[in-house]
């Protein structure tokens, strides 16, 4: 079973997946799904992805094409879109609080801690 975790942090620069074999980094930020487009829609958005059933190359620095690692680019591509979808339907929410909001209360801090991700694959 693959399992990944998606979440968001503070810097928007850093955005893709880290892909472990073994606990070793096997990929590090790769870009899928909206990550490869022109826009900011998954700015600071990483995620964690276990990867313990693909097989690495004989240099350790990328995974073998194969059908499973198709089809997890796949899925981590689509989790990516809801993760993004989930943080501007928040971002918004909070932008229209805060404009109907008193000065006295807390204003909506720009980070996006929560909403992390958890799925699996197989």
């Amino acid at each position: 079973m693959i399992k990944w975790t998606i979440g968001t942090c503070q810097y928007p620069e850093l955005v893709g997946f880290m892909i472990y074999h073994r606990n070793r980094l096997i990929q590090p930020f790769l870009k899928v799904g909206i990550h490869k487009e022109q826009n900011t829609k998954g700015a600071g958005i990483i995620g964690i992805v276990e990867a313990n059933q693909l097989t690495p190359t004989h240099n350790i620095q990328d995974f073998h094409d194969c059908k499973l690692y198709n089809e997890l680019r796949k899925r981590l591509g689509e989790s990516l879109k809801v993760v993004c979808d989930e943080k501007e339907a928040t971002a918004t929410t909070a932008v229209a609080q805060e404009e109907e909001a008193s000065p006295l209360q807390v204003s909506f801090s720009a980070c996006f801690h929560s909403g992390f991700a958890t799925e699996s694959l197989y």
